[in-house]
């Protein structure tokens, strides 16, 4: 049976909305969890995409495709500083801002909303980059033993492949793998795939987070265990 693109959209949505709570409820009993903050806002900017998208249509008003564009370059930017926050980074704001307001800036300039191929371009550029960013991040914290995080980089490099492809392929396949006419079908096969990397990190971002949870435990246990008895009799005297 064919994928409707609107069932996808809508299923998605709630689905994200639903993540969204569960880390903000996780957060609120963890507070120095503050990761967790930043991909919650990212399902929700990806929520408040996917509603624009829906209710005007992929091949709708050209202004509100690129409000949902933007909503979606703003999710990938909360979801690299997420990425940064976890390893104990600190966000960078000026991407958080910069990167939405530099599609923006292209949707100002006359005439870009009605080249499919330039905005197929651009976003792509910017979709591609901030996942990419969010695996490096993750990356450079390989030190701490965390079982689930070289999936996650992988999945994060995936995802950056993915937009990244549609610039390879953007007078080759249709919109929104390139730059061809739309076609309904492929606009369904787009969303899953999304979707699928969307299930992926929220199964693997939440496991990351009870693992650091799980060491910290364990570290604080044998903090307590050498606080209370010192530290053992090297020579076991």
């Amino acid at each position: 049976m064919p994928f409707d693109t609107p069932t996808v959209l809508v299923f998605g949505a709630a689905a994200k909305v639903l993540v969204a709570a569960t880390m903000l409820s996780i957060w609120l009993r963890h507070r120095r969890a503050v990761w967790l903050v930043w991909w919650a806002c990212t399902y929700l900017f990806a929520t408040l995409a996917g509603l624009v998208f829906f209710a005007y249509g992929l091949g709708g008003e050209l202004r509100a495709i690129g409000a949902g564009v933007a909503l979606i370059v703003t999710a990938f930017a909360c979801c690299w500083q997420g990425a940064r926050t976890f390893e104990g980074r600190r966000p960078l704001w000026l991407v958080l801002v910069g990167a939405p307001a530099i599609w923006l800036a292209f949707c100002l300039l006359p005439g870009f909303l009605d080249d499919l191929r330039l905005r197929v371009l651009v976003s792509s550029l910017l979709l591609a980059w901030l996942p990419a960013m969010a695996a490096v991040e993750l990356w450079r914290g390989h030190r701490e033993t965390l079982l689930s995080r070289a999936p996650a980089v992988a999945l994060f490099g995936t995802l950056a492949l993915v937009f990244a492809s549609r610039i390879a392929f953007i007078d080759a396949l249709p919109f929104p793998f390139g730059a061809l006419p739309l076609q309904e079908p492929w606009v369904a096969a787009f969303h899953v795939i999304l979707f699928v990397h969307a299930v992926g990190l929220t199964i693997l971002l939440l496991t990351m987070t009870n693992e650091r949870f799980a060491l910290d435990r364990g570290r604080r246990r044998v903090e307590a265990t050498v606080f209370r008895h010192g530290p053992a009799d090297p020579q076991g005297l």
